[in-house]
């Protein structure tokens, strides 16, 4: 086993990211989760609160399989990704993320100027951002990017593991990605 102990985690890699026509909001996640992984779609986990926040914040109806989560999302011109490409880690834990390779965030935001605002699922989200593209955090804590006006946000993580928020404190915290 080599010293960083790499050799006992596997490695798991995200998903493409999930774009519609003229984006305005870009969530970003840390990494998919065991079960995501094994579904092969982004917050699989039941217990996971982002797909029913997503339908209260949006006021659509819950859907029921993941095309129709799919499709919510992009007719409200909302995209996702995750921050991490590939890493090693063993289960889902945020905590345990090690060796982390970077999606190419900013080519994402160049390529979709109609992205006005990017929220982070969690801290750890918004860490690894700063960790890989911190060249953009000066401007994002000033209130937007210096291009162009993107404002960033750091979110309650809907992980099951973030349970000591209520419903309540999460949509109140969650709005603010519509706030422009």
């Amino acid at each position: 086993m080599d010293p960083s102990g790499a050799s006992a985690m596997r490695t798991k890699r995200s998903f493409p990211p999930m774009v519609g026509e003229n984006p305005e909001i870009l969530i970003l996640g840390s990494l998919p989760g065991e079960e995501s992984l094994r579904r092969q779609e982004y917050y699989a986990k039941p217990q996971n609160r982002f797909w029913p926040l997503m339908a209260k914040l949006t006021r659509s109806p819950m859907p029921q399989d993941y095309a129709g989560k799919r499709a919510m999302l992009l007719s409200h011109r909302i995209a996702l990704w995750d921050m991490v490409r590939q890493a090693a880690r063993e289960g889902s834990a945020d905590t345990e993320i090690r060796h982390d390779v970077p999606n190419d965030v900013p080519s994402l935001l160049r390529r979709y100027a109609t992205i006005h605002t990017v929220g982070f699922n969690g801290q750890k989200a918004a860490a690894l951002f700063k960790k890989h593209f911190g060249e953009w955090m000066p401007a994002a804590e000033a209130g937007g990017d210096t291009m162009r006006n993107i404002h960033f946000l750091t979110l309650l993580s809907t992980s099951p593991a973030n349970c000591q928020y209520d419903e309540a404190t999460m949509l109140l915290d969650w709005k603010r990605l519509f706030a422009r």
